[in-house]
């Protein structure tokens, strides 16, 4: 991936030709870092999230559900107080593509499309 420069900034191009803002992101990233350390918000690094760790939490039902991505949605949504829409999103592994697609294991080509995104909020800049 090249970094390009355009109006002096610094983007990168992925392969759909999709140009993100590398000082942008990095920004948006430390404005939920320090969130988090302000609201004592600490997320365990994944090599501490056994089944045992999150039989210990309190939002644990049976783990038959999802309350695990219930769980991370809410925090999500309290970190950029903003709810998140639900949607059929997914990505094309062939393609790169991100497209809407309900069931896509009904198709023939159903193994090449990922899980659906948990969220999405459309953000005007």
């Amino acid at each position: 991936m090249n970094n390009i420069k355009k109006n002096k900034i610094i983007t990168k191009k992925i392969k759909n030709n999709t140009f993100y803002n590398i000082k942008q992101i990095i920004t948006i990233q430390k404005y939920i870092r320090g969130y988090l350390t302000r609201k004592y918000i600490l997320i365990p690094s994944s090599y501490y999230q056994t089944k045992n760790w999150r039989k210990n939490r309190k939002w644990y039902y049976n783990g038959k559900s999802n309350e695990c991505e219930k769980y991370q949605i809410n925090l999500i949504q309290k970190i950029i107080l903003n709810k998140l829409m639900s949607t059929y999103d997914r990505i094309n592994i062939e393609s790169n593509k991100i497209i809407s697609k309900k069931n896509p294991i009904k198709n023939d080509n159903g193994y090449e499309w990922s899980e659906n995104f948990d969220g999405l909020i459309i953000k005007k800049i």
